[in-house]
């Protein structure tokens, strides 16, 4: 918790700043940022005092990104006057080289463990750090870059990823492709739709309800003519239907998980909605042609 006086600090820090004229207190109203300042500030002096007290200090990074409107060349005599800067900053890391080796030292420099990726800036910065500076910084290669990494490459390996490209399309269905959030209305209107009007003993209901009822890890005995028109209610607030759900791509750490795990115990009842969707806007005649179409098997003999 934050002390005291860091707060009655932050707190003088604001009231500090004078009486603002008619005009800055106009052009202020669109900074929102600046009710948070004296929050922002007194944690940073809370943490200056927490790392002036601690021993080995962590740090986590990411990779570093110039925007298009500044510069990609940087001048000798800046690059000299930022190294020379964060030199002194970092000198509570360096040895200290006047002692001798026999002599124990009068205080243990601090050691600096810095978890990034394995970004070219970031391993040439540390590098520099450890053998030209000589600092104590001990760099970690960030395992939840690498784990992804390695686990889009395992399904490469064991042909899989193919299977997870196509499924892409299943977990970004309701973001698209075409109508924009039309299509995604579309689809709250049919769970409305069938909410409303659909018996609890339609075969469309019938034929999924037995994997709606495993995706809830409930027991079969539970499919009854009272749960399916239950479901049935609850349907149009399924956060299926209410929430696109987390968007998935290759390039995204670990984002086909998450679009996993949170369709995991809705995949059939989405289904059904999508399949109902196709009868509606007269995709399909019948159910059964979604799951067997006979135009695919013509299309597959010839």
């Amino acid at each position: 918790m934050r002390s005291v006086a860091t707060v009655l600090a932050s707190a003088t820090l604001m009231t500090g700043q004078g009486v603002k004229t008619q005009k800055e207190v106009k052009n202020s109203a669109k900074n929102p940022a600046q009710y948070t300042a004296a929050e922002r500030w007194s944690y940073m002096q809370e943490g200056k005092q927490v790392f002036s007290d601690a021993g080995v200090i962590g740090l986590t990074c990411d990779a570093v990104h110039i925007g298009a409107a500044e510069s990609q060349q940087i001048d000798r005599g800046q690059l000299a006057r930022s190294l020379n800067k964060e030199g002194k900053r970092l000198r509570d890391f360096g040895g200290q080289e006047d002692l001798l080796a026999d002599e124990a030292p009068l205080k243990k420099p601090r050691t600096l463990v810095v978890c990034s990726d394995q970004e070219s800036v970031q391993i040439a910065a540390l590098n520099f750090a450890r053998h030209h500076r000589r600092l104590f910084i001990e760099h970690i290669k960030d395992p939840g870059h690498r784990c992804w990494n390695d686990t889009w490459g395992a399904l490469s390996d064991s042909h899989l990823a193919k299977t997870a490209m196509i499924l892409l399309n299943v977990y970004n269905v309701k973001y698209g492709p075409w109508n924009k959030s039309g299509w995604f209305a579309r689809v709250q209107e049919t769970a409305k739709t069938l909410s409303q009007q659909l018996g609890p003993n339609d075969p469309l209901l019938q034929k999924f309800f037995p994997a709606i009822i495993a995706d809830s890890r409930r027991d079969e005995s539970e499919n009854t003519e009272q749960e399916r028109k239950e479901f049935l209610q609850s349907l149009p607030t399924l956060p299926c239907i209410t929430n696109k759900g987390p968007k998935a791509s290759q390039n995204r750490f670990f984002s086909i998980v998450h679009a996993h795990q949170w369709l995991d115990r809705m995949w059939s009842s989405q289904g059904c909605v999508f399949a109902a969707c196709c009868l509606l806007q007269g995709w399909a005649n019948h159910a059964d042609e979604l799951w067997s179409p006979a135009g695919c098997a013509q299309d597959r003999a010839v």
